[in-house]
């Protein structure tokens, strides 16, 4: 009776690893992007445009790209917020998206596409999900989860020489709206 017990747990253990190993541990989806960085629903994203060295002799060019502006939008193509400039700006400035819609209201969780237009490239663009970090929205607890990028590369590769988004944590918020944190530098020049 023992050794039957054993047997049935043993196949058990089994049929779940290959279920979960044909399954892709739920990480793979139809609806979401190949590549993705994950925020949670209180941190502030930091965007920057990189233009590597390579972009110039790449494409015979000694024109730096200016941008023109940015927007965010949903998978489906949903215009989410956006900012564009009357002037292009350099490259080395960062924005911030502080995670709401164009009229202010909280985004909720979920994949956003990341756009950047500018004078003389294609789109610059990178997907994130945010994950919703708020249960109880004033009294001081969240319900943050721990982020695991166990499904997700470390660095979504861009092609050879090309532009490309670095997106960081550019501060965090309440759940409440309250209060907002951004962390960076300040350098005066003589």
């Amino acid at each position: 009776m023992k050794r039957t017990g054993w047997v049935v747990l043993l196949v058990m253990a089994i049929s779940a690893f290959a279920a979960s190993a044909q399954t892709d541990c739920g990480c793979a989806s139809d609806v979401e992007p190949a590549c993705y960085e994950t925020f949670r629903s209180v941190e502030l994203i930091g965007i920057d445009v990189v233009v590597p060295g390579e972009y110039f002799s790449f494409h015979n060019t000694m024109t730096t790209p200016l941008i023109t502006g940015w927007r965010v939008e949903t998978l489906d193509g949903l215009l989410v917020k956006y900012e564009m400039f009357a002037s292009p700006k350099g490259h080395n400035e960062s924005y911030v998206w502080d995670l709401t819609a164009q009229d202010g209201t909280p985004v909720g969780d979920g994949f956003y596409r990341i756009v950047v237009s500018t004078t003389s490239t294609p789109e610059i663009e990178s997907f994130v999900k945010i994950v919703n970090c708020c249960c109880s929205s004033c009294w001081g607890w969240n319900c943050c989860p721990t982020l695991c990028n166990c499904c997700q590369p470390s660095h979504c590769s861009t092609g050879c020489g090309e532009p490309y988004l670095i997106l960081s944590t550019a501060g965090t918020r309440s759940c409440c709206g309250l209060r907002v944190t951004i962390f960076g530098t300040f350098e005066a020049t003589p």
